[in-house]
């Protein structure tokens, strides 16, 4: 694993040719006023920056064939049933506690029913029922087995 190209596709096909041709230089004149205010295609008009960066991401983590097969093998062994598209739609809840809270970058640890507040209207309106957990800390699923009772096991935890 020394670069990323082992785990993911290149960038680009492309190749930097070993000699320069100046013969084949283009030279496209262009009107300055045309690139200060692009038109961008409808699709893109409401489009936020994190939106453009997310695609960007997810482009250039694209895994190569080797990985993905690896990736693949490693979803059917953990997940079940054994495929990540079965579980589609999903919230994932990230929830980070013991080293933000005593390096004080937290001034407290939030419960996992402030989380589930942000989305738990969206999510039924939505029909999502699975949720995926990501903790260090053990006593949030322990929390979530009793915040699903009070809603009446609506939620369905996704396990690796």
């Amino acid at each position: 694993f020394g670069t990323p190209d082992c785990l993911f596709l290149p960038i680009s096909n492309c190749s930097i040719p070993s000699k320069k041709d100046d013969n084949r230089t283009i030279d496209i004149p262009a009107n300055i006023d045309h690139w200060i205010k692009p038109i961008h295609p409808p699709i893109f008009q409401n489009r936020s920056f994190n939106w453009f960066r997310s695609q960007l991401l997810f482009y250039l983590m694209r895994y190569n064939p080797t990985t993905l097969t690896r990736v693949q093998h490693k979803v059917a062994e953990y997940f079940h049933p054994p495929s990540i598209n079965v579980h589609r739609p999903y919230v994932a809840v990230f929830v980070r506690r013991s080293d933000k809270v005593s390096t004080k970058e937290m001034l407290q640890a939030y419960s996992l029913e402030q989380y589930f507040n942000l989305f738990d209207v969206d999510a039924h309106r939505a029909n999502i029922t699975n949720v995926y957990i990501n903790s260090e800390d053990e006593n949030v699923f322990n929390e979530f087995n009793q915040l699903n009772k009070n809603k009446n096991g609506y939620y369905k935890l996704m396990s690796i």
